[in-house]
């Protein structure tokens, strides 16, 4: 808050005499270079702020092709197939926009992140069954993962066995803790299509975009072409009440292409289920029996594959498809009225169908720690206690220890205001460490009626990025530090929400030139043309101006509407400004799916209530304390920021209604294993 302050008054004084200001001001000259010792890209010159367009229009055409290639939309070979080759091969390194043919043979070549290793061609003859058996055993997939696995391969050869309409409709869910390897089970499928050149008949998709990345897919919603980011659908769009935007009624018909490439469809995977709420499931299958031309559920595709953890966090906005509409209380707000009701409850009845389950039970993150495996399985059944609490806080919180930041160490918190005042405190000491320099940007603001008043200037400062607001309203920049990305900018590059990348420059805005407020800190009155980003995901991008292996992220606007929970906003407020940040300290949304070496927890939960004039942060939600917990390898890499309160740990369970309907989802998968097993020993015989 108090920097915030000497910001806002530098900003006031310095308008209030504009001699000052611009004798504040630092001069960019000559060409600026990337000054990142060891890094292939270090020396190599910044493009221009003019070239910022073309660059961006690059990338947009680049993550447009790739996301072709994902959903296997492509066209019969033609002739003269090197120049087509060649065309392809422009487009994803930056140096052109041709009309291009996708195949398999070029997403082998070159898809960003193929990686060195040996590929098995499996012809059109070999059984689904055989060549999964052998992927099994390359892939080395423990049992459950290979009966998940080779379920599907089975369910194949019947349909190329027999009249597709005579064999009923597939639907698996594979489930089991953070760190089993279910994604194992989506790689082994990729392998499989891809070796019998059938790539164009597997769907990979995920409830998020950084799920989706995870696994080389898209969401669901790109997918079936409606989405959930803000302010993303226009004129176009209309959003219902579930956050979920669709296409208007005029922009709902199927062209012929697009329902014959669905029409090939044979698998849908649906990645991060527990996402995946109950109106959007049913709004998915609506959109599917249109693209497909089905009335059918999921309109018609032969093999429908959902995969995550429902100990893991919950849909957002809606109500999880685990649950009935008459398990629900209603009476929370006035926006679920009987047609909502009805779509959940038809929802809930397409997940009912998911009765062939393997729940995947052999941890492979927590692996090396038996303590830290015995204490997450303890906290999934909710049979925590003391001894739990004693261990956690003897082990893992030391009373005074401050984050050592310049271990690389990620914190994890719930509560955005510690966020935004942790990674503020991260990237001074960032600057420190590295000896460097930093920009600080201020966003641009613009007040819809009438000017604001100091105070709600300073406020408006205040307010940072979260899940509404991508765009946070002061951004402090050193090159190398860590950020991620908050919205899904282009899906097919990876760069979405929930990235994360190495900040490696920043293309200045002649806009808003910096003025100086000391020897190693410079402020921009406004956001940058541009940041540059670098990852392992770009490790074989190129775009033309750009340095190699790095992709740009250029400013978004978002409107800020006026809240009950912001009451010192008096006026709506338009703010300009990168959608990323910091990512010293990250929200427990942002890191369900990864796994981290060193991370500092904060298990509380995300509101503050004021006691005896003190601000006493809320219980822990039952699922951030088993994600937060669950995203490192061993107890040694866990540090806590603040002592675990009883309340937070002991006894604090996830809803008996959703224990019950998890308990069903172990039956089913004992059965659909015990049964499976029999199959493959009949096999083997």
């Amino acid at each position: 808050m108090a920097l915030m302050q000497q910001l806002c008054r530098f900003h006031q004084s310095a308008l209030c005499s504009t001699t000052e200001l611009e004798a504040s001001v630092i001069p960019e000259q000559g060409v600026r270079r990337v000054s990142m010792p060891g890094r292939a890209f270090s020396g190599i010159a910044l493009p221009p702020q003019d070239q910022v367009r073309a660059i961006k229009s690059q990338q947009i055409s680049a993550s447009k092709e790739r996301e072709r290639m994902i959903q296997g939309i492509q066209t019969t070979l033609t002739a003269r197939e090197s120049d087509r080759r060649a065309a392809l091969r422009r487009v994803m390194t930056g140096f052109g926009e041709d009309d291009i043919e996708m195949t398999l043979a070029d997403s082998d070549g070159t898809a960003s992140d193929a990686e060195a290793g040996m590929r098995v061609q499996l012809g059109p003859s070999t059984s689904f069954f055989a060549a999964g058996r052998e992927l099994a055993t390359r892939l080395t997939l423990n049992k459950r993962q290979s009966i998940a696995f080779l379920l599907i391969c089975r369910q194949l050869d019947l349909m190329r066995q027999t009249d597709r309409g005579d064999v009923g409709q597939l639907c698996q869910f594979v489930g089991g803790e953070g760190g089993t390897g279910k994604s194992r089970i989506i790689e082994a499928l990729v392998e499989l299509f891809g070796g019998k050149g059938l790539s164009h008949r597997l769907l990979i998709t995920a409830t998020s975009g950084t799920a989706a990345a995870q696994i080389n897919g898209i969401t669901i919603h790109s997918a079936c072409g409606f989405t959930k980011d803000q302010g993303a659908g226009g004129a176009n769009m209309a959003k219902d009440l579930d956050g979920v935007r669709l296409p208007k009624l005029a922009g709902r018909f199927i062209h012929g292409q697009s329902r014959m490439d669905w029409q090939e469809k044979d698998v849908l995977v649906i990645d991060e289920v527990s996402m995946l709420g109950a109106r959007t499931l049913h709004a998915v299958n609506e959109q599917l029996r249109r693209l497909r031309g089905s009335k059918e559920d999921f309109g018609g595709i032969p093999i429908v594959l959902f995969c995550g953890d429902f100990h893991q966090f919950r849909p957002v906005q809606e109500r999880s498809i685990l649950l009935p509409s008459a398990a629900i209380s209603w009476d929370e707000d006035n926006s679920f009225r009987a047609e909502q009701r009805h779509q959940h409850d038809k929802a809930h009845a397409l997940w009912k169908r998911f009765t062939t389950v393997v729940m995947l039970d052999e941890q492979m993150r927590a692996a090396g720690d038996p303590e830290l495996q015995r204490l997450l399985k303890r906290i999934r059944r909710g049979v925590q206690d003391r001894t739990d609490l004693d261990l956690l806080n003897s082990r893992c919180y030391r009373e005074g220890r401050r984050i050592p930041w310049e271990t690389g160490i990620t914190v994890v918190t719930p509560l955005n205001r510690n966020r935004w005042n942790l990674n503020m405190e991260a990237s001074l000491a960032f600057r420190v460490q590295r000896r460097s320099t930093m920009r600080i940007f201020i966003s641009e603001h613009r007040w819809k009626e009438e000017l604001p008043t100091e105070e709600e200037a300073i406020m408006m400062l205040n307010q940072g990025d979260d899940s509404a607001i991508p765009v946070p309203a002061v951004f402090m920049f050193a090159a190398g530090m860590p950020v991620v990305v908050n919205h899904n900018t282009h899906q097919g590059l990876k760069l979405v929400n929930g990235a994360s990348y190495t900040a490696v420059e920043v293309i200045i805005d002649k806009a808003y030139p910096g003025h100086r407020i000391s020897a190693e800190i410079t402020i921009h009155f406004g956001p940058p043309a541009g940041i540059i980003l670098a990852s392992a995901t770009t490790r074989d991008l190129h775009f033309v101006g750009m340095p190699p292996g790095t992709i740009l992220l250029t400013p978004m606007s978002v409107r800020i509407y006026r809240q009950r929970k912001r009451p010192w906003q008096r006026n709506e407020v338009s703010r300009k400004g990168l959608p990323c940040a910091a990512a010293f300290a990250c929200t427990d949304y942002k890191v369900q799916g990864r796994t981290l070496e060193r991370v500092a927890l904060e298990l509380r939960g995300t509101r503050t209530t004021k006691v005896d004039g003190m601000i006493v942060a809320a219980q822990c939600d039952p699922y951030s304390l088993y994600v937060q917990l669950s995203r490192c390898r061993t107890l040694d890499g866990i540090m806590l920021v603040s002592k675990v309160r009883e309340r937070d740990l002991v006894g604090n369970r996830v809803p008996v209604d959703m224990t019950a309907a998890q308990a069903r989802l172990e039956v089913l998968s004992e059965r659909t294993v015990e049964e499976a097993s029999r199959w493959l020993e009949g096999v083997d015989r």
